[in-house]
């Protein structure tokens, strides 16, 4: 089942492509995540596990707990899914259900680049950010035992890393070679804490065995040319950084949404 917040609940249909649709990010959060909820094996290429009675929610633009004291708001979100639960109706506390084992964090950059301006410490990115809370990611301090981060791009940016600063964090942290390296993400993380406390309460607790919860993360970049590319071919010989290509593919995927 997909979770929208309210404003998203509107018809993109009759939007100026160029103007409105073209680059935006909120609305392409909601056509992956519309388009993962009707097609299980792109929400598997997404997620990187099965979808199920357990593991079925999608959240768009939900929010957690922030892993830190100083950091008075939630984390936001731009997609969640698997065994996850939400307190409120307003999809301000996302939770762990512990009847499941896996849960998947998605991060959508369609031409934008990682962001210091989302977190209230400078020195933090929606990158790293995203990955510290996928860590401490529980439910009445119970963690998920599979947890999966996927970063969704065009593919122009998949091919030239280097273009982006994302690209250099995805390689840092050990895309290129199938696995996390542990060290890389403990530095980063070990350097947020020189400047913020970390959160521990009753509910809610900082995990103890960090340095084995970053050895669970698997790390997944997906395009939105090959993800939409496995319902409809023709998408995926696109350029979606291209206005020309992004409205072709526009056309063929409103009429799934």
């Amino acid at each position: 089942m997909i979770h929208l917040k309210p404003h998203m609940i509107q018809d993109f249909k009759k939007k100026d492509f160029e103007k409105e649709i073209f680059g935006n990010e909120t609305i392409f959060k909601y056509i992956i995540g519309k388009y993962i909820d009707n097609y299980n094996v792109a929400f598997e290429k997404i997620c990187g596990f099965e979808r199920n009675d357990t593991h079925s929610n999608i959240f768009i633009e939900g929010q957690t707990t922030s892993p830190y004291k100083s950091n008075n708001e939630n984390t936001k979100l731009d997609i969640a899914c698997g065994a996850i639960l939400k307190k409120d109706s307003t999809m301000c506390q996302l939770e762990y259900a512990k009847e499941g084992n896996a849960v998947n964090f998605s991060l959508v950059k369609y031409l934008s680049d990682v962001n210091s301006n989302k977190t209230s410490n400078p020195c933090m990115n929606d990158f790293d950010m995203m990955l510290e809370n996928l860590l401490c990611f529980q439910g009445e301090n119970i963690f998920p035992d599979k947890i999966v981060l996927t970063l969704i791009t065009p593919k122009c940016f998949k091919e030239n890393p280097e273009n982006r600063f994302y690209g250099y964090k995805m390689k840092d942290y050990g895309y290129n070679e199938k696995k996390m390296v542990p060290k890389k993400l403990l530095d980063t993380i070990e350097f947020h804490q020189k400047s913020e406390i970390k959160r521990i309460e009753k509910e809610w607790k900082y995990p103890d065995n960090i340095q084995e919860r970053i050895k669970k993360i698997e790390l997944r970049w997906i395009t939105m040319e090959e993800l939409f590319g496995q319902q409809h071919r023709a998408i995926l010989d696109l350029d979606l950084t291209k206005v020309s290509d992004a409205k072709k593919a526009w056309e063929i995927l409103k009429t799934t949404l």
